[in-house]
Order: structure tokens, then sequence, then C-alpha cells
């Protein structure tokens, strides 16, 4: 890849990662969503929309989107404490925006014990 194309994902890539690391409670609910648009990200990029997502996707093997999913999962894998499982098909609220969910499957923050038997 360019080292030119490189250093601009390197940017976005900080700038997703601000957006993530946010607090967001006070916002409206689609502010994240509007903060991490392909078009937004493409110009912090300073690329068009179509090669952003090209050469995002060359760079890191995965969409922007797929990106964003995956390190917000990660992150709230990682707040989950010791002794204590998050139980399937249930999602951390504070860290998925309801907006992107059905609201079939809306679910709220549930911990539940992991029996050490």
């Amino acid at each position: 890849m360019n080292n030119k194309y490189k250093a601009q994902i390197d940017s976005v890539l900080h700038y997703i990662n601000q957006q993530i690391l946010k607090d967001w409670s006070d916002m409206a609910s689609d502010a994240f969503n509007k903060a991490i648009q392909g078009d937004i990200l493409a110009k912090e990029a300073c690329m068009s929309s179509r090669n952003f997502q090209l050469y995002f996707k060359l760079y890191l093997k995965e969409s922007f989107g797929e990106y964003v999913d995956r390190v917000r999962r990660e992150l709230a894998l990682q707040s989950i404490p010791e002794g204590y499982e998050l139980s399937d098909g249930l999602i951390l609220e504070h860290y998925l925006d309801s907006a992107d969910m059905p609201e079939s499957n809306h679910q709220t923050e549930v911990w539940i014990p992991i029996n050490k038997e």
C-alpha cells in the first residue's frame, strides 16, 4: 500500500477510536452513527468515499463498519467483571446503539454468573 494512504487510514483509525471511547450518553441517539459515517471518515482521510472504502478494506482486511463493530464488541467484553459472562444474544446497551438493532432484539445489559462447579 502507498505510504500516503497508510498515513491517511491511520489518522482515520485514530479518529474512529476516539469516537468509540467518547462518552455519548448525553448526545442524541444517532450522534455516534453520524460521527462515523463513511463520508465523514472519507473527509477525515481527505479521500473520496469510494477510495476510502477501498483503501480501508485493503489496509485492514475489513470494512470500516466491521472494524467499528469489532472494536466496540472487544471493549464491551473487556468491561465484563471477572467471574461473569455475557449471556448469548444479549448486547451491552451502552456500547451498541439500539438504533442499529431491530426493535424486537433490543436488550438491556445483563450479567450472568459463571457456574464454577
